[in-house]
């Protein structure tokens, strides 16, 4: 499977928006990865898994994604009828909450929000998001 830019992530609060694996090295700490504090998805909705690689002679290549697989876990086959849309709604979530606060840096209302599909907040996300820097 190919992952499709960008990687949309949730780390605590916190909305990044990633366009390759070297932005995601530059900005991604390595005890968030540890901890299970990052949620990503690519472009397309799929859940991203971030994984450590032993440091070799340099640590250059030392994080590695992967698509997360809906359908099998090991050799074991898991529910694959219902793989909900968890990007679309995460976004929605975020972007929403943001109006709420009164911090929104967009002239959108709740209402309008709503009516934005996966690839709209995707894009919408790539505009308006990222508070670490990485957008």
């Amino acid at each position: 499977m190919s992952i499709n830019y960008p990687i949309i992530g949730f780390c605590d609060a916190t909305l990044a928006v990633f366009n390759s694996i070297e932005e995601m090295r530059s900005n991604v700490e390595s005890p968030d990865i540890e901890n299970g504090l990052w949620q990503l998805y690519d472009a397309t909705g799929k859940p991203i898994r971030l994984e450590l690689e032993p440091p070799k002679t340099s640590n250059k290549n030392w994080l590695q994604i992967s698509i997360v697989d809906p359908v099998y876990s090991g050799d074991v086959v898991v529910e694959a009828v219902a793989f909900p849309d968890q990007l679309h709604a995460r976004l929605l979530d975020y972007f929403t909450a943001l109006c709420q606060l009164g911090n929104a840096p967009f002239q959108r209302d709740i209402e309008d929000l709503q009516t934005l599909n996966r690839e709209q907040l995707v894009a919408f996300a790539a505009k308006w998001g990222g508070e670490n820097g990485a957008t």
